[in-house]
This record gives structure tokens, C-alpha cells and sequence, in this order.
């Protein structure tokens, strides 16, 4: 696998004061272990520019503090140090210093709330905003006085109090709402019986609170998300819940530089636009797995400026709905279309319309570049594995067809043989 690297960026003010606990000579823990998902990120917004600038630091052999993790006995959750651990994910590294404590999942959001008031990048308005809201919308946290949430939070404490007025949170379980020029007093502890209670505060002031099926969706996320989707409803950002945890999943998603140099071969397995089926008995099957692209910005990938001039093969995997989009993009890229590979699954029975058996790989070229071997089929049969996850026969065959150096966009995973570039790689 080659380790993909973002340009030579300046590496001035990358980091204030060190950790809150500093140690003389910090532990490290390997990146993989870390829990990121646990409503521990104390900021509104991560900032990708950083984030590269701290990984071409690391990569220079600059030290950073260690970030704090907190260990309840089978889960390291980070409370702070999110760009850190971005930046080393995307440099490359296996471990990062770290101040291991001990402490619950709650322990770390309630350190990570105030993490970033003394040292690092400053805290912008609605960084604090977001401490301030994460204390007040919590069963527990929420009913202590606001001097208490101020100072944990590190704010002034009428911070506090105009947030709460902001926020109607004044009561747990009671709201005023109006509903078609009606005004009344609605229960919100009625509201999804498995929310949690300041997740079900939220959703009261939506549309979302009116429609069962969409509140099903809400109870079966994990606590964490639910506040964070009932908080993108409220502030009108989303209209349904997939749209909104659509949102937050880009969002989470940290920058990944592109790659650079020129490919021989390029294997490409875009997130199309595409929107998964709501219905009543299947709520979930509305969720995709990963975030999706406009056709626009698929277009704009710098797809011609990776092709060998001398010669390039083009894999352009596609659904049948997005067969004619990928005959396009292959004339906007440059690309002549050549023949149709397709991936016989083994899948079960649909009653909804025709069952989607097969899935497709658009085969071009640009130049001139002969495949390696002659005779090869254009169909291979394997059952699936994993949303999005293609078969290991194909990658044989581009391998016995297409010379590298090869690239693959939108990667699962890393695999011998190819540079992979995506978020999940």
C-alpha cells in the first residue's frame, strides 16, 4: 500500500499550551483503539486545513502533546485531541501519546467540554455554544446551576443563561408549542418512549414529533446520535431524520488528501447519489452506509490528472440506474467507453419490483495501453460481502488485465497491489 500524503503545507502556530495533564514521558496507544463516536468531540466543527497541517508536522518529526483518553475497563474514549488523532490517521501512524485515564464515556464529555478553553486552537462562538449545549440538554448535567455549567464549560455564566432561554430548556418534560395556530402545552416524555429525555425535549419543537414513523427511525440510534440528529431537526439544517444523520456522517468525516502521481490504472466505485427505499417495516433500510456525491461533484474529480498520459485503464463501478451517468462521465473525463464487466451476486427474493441480481463495471481507456492478458471474461460470480464491498475475484482480474501503478478511489480497505484513496482505506 503507498501512504498517500498531503502537499508541504506551514506548520506556524499548529499548537497552543500543552495538555490540561501534561507527562514528562506519555504513553502511547495505538489510533485504531480510540472511540471517536461517543459525543466526546467538544467542537462545533473539525478544521481540515489543520488537520493537514498537523499531519505533515507529524511526518516532519514534530512532537505534540498527548491527547486524553478515558478507559472504562473495555473502551479508550477521546476527549481530547480529535485533530491530532485526524492528522495521525492521515499520516499514517499506528500510535499517538496519550494521557490515559480512568473514567466512563460520560467522564470524557464532561472533560472534553472544557478541553479546549485554555490551550490549542481557540474556540470559536459556537465551539462553546456546543460545550454549554451538550451539559443543559443531559438529564443529569442539565439541572445544575448555571455558575456550575459555566465553569465546567469555561464560559461566562450569562453564557449560560441566554443559551438556556435560547434553547426553551426552562423544563424537562413540559413545552410550548403551536400547531396549526394552535397554542398548547405538549408532554414530551410522550414523544418516543425510547429517546432519551433531551433528545425528546429537542424533538418536540419539530414536525418530526408528529410523525411515528419518524420517530422510529430516531429510537433505534444509539443515545449520542439521537441528540445530534433532534438537534439538525430543530434548527431547521434536515427535515427528516435520514436526511439529517446523512448530514452528520459527512460532517464526521475527516479530509483525506487527494493522491498524486500519475496511475496506469484506475479501479473507481463513487458514492452515487442514491437514496435507499423508507418503509414502515424496515425503517433502517432508508440509512446508507456511507455519505453520497452529487453527479456534479463526481465530475469534478481530478480523474484526467491521475490518467499516465501514455496510457490509462478505467474501472468505473455502477448501479444499473447510473449506467448512462457513467457513459458521460467517461466522455467528460476523456475516457473511451469499451466493453461491460458485471457481477452476478447471490442474492435473495425481492417482491418490490425487479431483483437487482447484477451490478456493473464500466471498462475505458485513454491512450494506448494494451491489456496484460487476452481471453479474460467479462462476468464473475461471487455472493456479497458487505455493503459496498466488491468482490475479490474482481480485483484479480484487474490485476491480471491492467498494469500498475494502480489506484483505487472511494476504497474499503487497503489492498496489495493498489494505492487506495478514500476515507475508510
Amino acid at each position: 500500500m503507498t501512504t498517500l500524503t498531503p502537499a508541504t503545507l506551514t506548520t506556524d502556530n499548529l499548537l497552543g499550551a500543552a495538555n490540561n495533564s501534561p507527562q514528562d514521558s506519555p504513553s502511547t496507544i495505538e489510533v485504531e483503539l480510540l472511540r471517536l463516536d461517543g459525543g466526546t468531540q467538544p467542537r462545533a466543527a473539525l478544521n481540515f486545513l489543520t488537520i493537514e497541517e498537523y499531519a505533515q508536522a507529524m511526518l516532519g518529526g514534530v512532537q505534540f502533546p498527548p491527547v486524553t483518553v478515558f478507559y472504562d475497563g473495555t473502551d479508550y474514549w477521546l476527549a481530547d485531541g480529535f485533530h491530532r488523532v485526524r492528522a495521525a490517521e492521515q499520516a499514517g501512524m499506528a500510535t499517538i501519546p496519550a494521557d490515559v485515564r480512568q473514567g466512563t464515556r460520560r467522564d470524557a464529555v464532561l472533560f472534553s467540554v472544557g478541553a479546549n478553553a485554555s490551550h490549542g486552537m481557540r474556540r470559536t462562538n459556537e465551539d462553546k455554544r456546543r460545550a454549554v449545549e451538550t451539559l443543559l440538554r443531559d438529564a443529569e448535567w442539565g439541572d445544575w446551576p448555571n455558575t456550575k455549567i459555566a465553569t465546567v464549560c469555561a464560559v461566562a455564566e450569562s453564557f449560560v443563561r441566554k443559551m438556556k432561554d435560547e434553547l426553551g430548556l426552562s423544563s424537562h418534560n413540559a413545552k410550548i408549542v403551536e400547531r396549526n395556530g394552535t397554542t398548547y402545552t405538549m408532554n414530551t416524555a410522550n414523544i418516543g418512549a425510547k429517546l432519551t429525555p433531551e433528545a425528546r425535549q429537542v424533538v418536540a419543537q419539530t414536525a418530526v414529533a408528529e410523525d411515528p414513523r419518524q420517530v422510529r427511525m430516531l429510537e433505534q440510534m444509539a443515545p449520542e446520535d439521537q441528540m445530534e440528529v433532534a438537534v439538525k431537526l430543530a434548527v431547521g439544517e434536515a427535515t427528516t431524520v435520514v436526511q439529517a444523520r446523512r448530514q452528520l456522517r459527512q460532517e464526521s468525516i475527516p479530509a483525506v488528501a487527494l493522491p498524486v502521481g500519475k496511475y496506469r490504472t484506475l479501479v473507481i466505485d463513487p458514492p452515487w447519489p442514491v437514496e435507499k427505499i423508507i418503509r414502515d417495516v424496515r425503517p433502517r433500510q432508508a440509512e446508507m452506509d456511507y455519505p453520497v456525491m452529487s453527479l456534479e461533484e463526481i465530475e469534478a474529480l481530478p480523474i484526467p490528472d491521475l490518467m499516465d498520459p501514455a496510457g490509462c485503464h478505467v474501472y468505473l463501478w455502477t448501479t444499473h440506474k447510473f449506467v448512462p451517468a457513467g457513459l458521460e462521465l467517461f466522455a467528460k473525463w476523456g475516457i473511451r467507453y469499451q466493453c461491460l464487466m458485471t457481477w452476478v451476486k447471490n442474492v435473495g427474493f425481492t417482491p418490490f419490483s425487479w431483483m437487482y441480481s447484477t451490478e456493473h463495471v464500466l471498462f475505458g481507456r485513454s491512450g494506448t495501453l494494451d491489456l496484460l492478458r487476452m481471453g479474460l471474461r467479462l462476468d464473475f460470480a461471487e455472493a456479497v460481502n458487505g455493503h459496498s464491498r466488491k468482490p475479490d475475484v474482481f480485483y484479480q482480474r484487474v490485476c491480471e488485465a491492467s498494469p500498475e501503478p494502480r489506484l483505487e478511489m472511494f476504497a474499503r480497505r487497503a489492498r496489495e497491489g493498489f494505492t487506495v484513496w478514500g476515507n475508510e482505506a
